[in-house]
């Protein structure tokens, strides 16, 4: 039994198999620190910029949606200078926000006059309204 407690000795005393102590630990330089420093910044640099495919991807995916948001609009006779105000990453949301659109302004269906937004006024002024007197010409 003293055999296993020594080759157990053994084995902790050497845990990577390296021929070195747990009590020598290897230095490094400066010089080592910053280039294994800047290699590991490099990889995950590389990780998180997309490729040039997924680039690609995206831009085509860009386009896309906003031709199948042009197509809608054609479609149903809305201004083109929706493409350029609302966001057309996502073909529901702006189909959404096109249809809210145009039931609080039915003005921007091709076509259709746009209704004013102005109250009509009064003819002639009020003589209990204080403000509209003061500037009254005399």
């Amino acid at each position: 039994m003293e055999e296993k407690k020594m080759n157990t000795a053994n084995i902790n005393s050497n845990p990577e198999g390296t021929g070195e102590s747990t009590d020598e630990k290897k230095m490094f330089t400066q010089e080592e620190v910053n280039r294994i420093v800047s290699e590991r910044l490099q990889r995950e640099k590389a990780k998180a910029e997309p490729s040039e495919q997924e680039t690609r991807e995206a831009d085509l995916t860009r386009r896309e949606n906003r031709m199948t948001c042009r197509e809608f609009l054609i479609e149903n006779n809305y201004m083109s200078e929706l493409l350029d105000i609302l966001d057309t990453s996502d073909i529901d949301k702006f189909k959404e926000a096109v249809t809210k659109l145009s039931n609080i302004l039915p003005g921007i269906e091709v076509g259709k006059p746009v209704p004013r937004l102005t109250t009509p006024m009064k003819s002639g002024i009020s003589k209990s309204d204080p403000i509209a007197n003061a500037f009254k010409l005399k």
